[in-house]
């Protein structure tokens, strides 16, 4: 029944489009006023009808979920204890809390905003990089492992990252290892 509905509704809906094209409708030779008969007002309604079906049951879009492995050793980076105040929102009394927070909210800002059903999994750590006092290394990320030529590649003979290829293919090519290497600069701020 629930596919004769949904056929229905697009019959409806074609027949909408059919009564007002926007060539009419820039021309003037029709009103734009679909719900003024019985006839247009119950096509309207199971055109509403079937949009909310549509939107109950359908499958929403899997957001990313981002796991950082905290890689830095006791009494450092993202463990460093050293006490703080909280401060811009940021509710953590260490330095490695505020850092691993700030790390989390990025986490989860990218992973509102891409689609994986596999866990990304990023090792984090915070090092000594190049650094002076007009100039210095924020940073570094990239992939552990890429991955060619899998079930759900793409393109043939092409080199995916890890995270983009355990997305494309629906399983983790290598649950042993971290997606991706991010390291921050300790040096910086102090």
């Amino acid at each position: 029944m629930s596919g004769k509905l949904l056929f229905s509704a697009a019959a409806d809906v074609r027949r909408l489009w059919n009564y007002v094209s926007l060539r009419d409708v820039v021309s003037g030779q029709k009103e734009v006023s679909l719900l003024t008969s019985a006839a247009a007002r119950q096509t309207g309604w199971r055109f509403v009808f079937a949009l909310v079906v549509v939107f109950i049951f359908a499958q929403p879009i899997r957001a990313a979920n981002i796991i950082i492995v905290n890689r830095d050793g006791p009494d450092e980076g993202l463990n460093d204890p050293t006490p703080v105040a909280p401060v811009g929102g940021n509710p953590g009394t260490t330095i490695g809390q505020q850092r691993l927070n700030v790390f989390q909210r990025g986490a989860e800002f990218w992973g509102a905003r891409l689609v994986s059903s596999v866990p990304i999994r990023v090792a984090a750590q915070f090092n000594s990089l190049s650094c002076t006092a007009n100039a210095g290394t924020l940073g570094s990320a990239g992939p552990v492992t890429l991955f060619r030529d899998f079930a759900g590649a793409p393109v043939a003979k092409t080199y995916y990252a890890s995270a983009l290829a355990n997305a494309l293919a629906g399983t983790d090519l290598d649950p042993a290892a971290d997606d991706i290497d991010a390291t921050f600069n300790s040096d910086v701020g102090t």
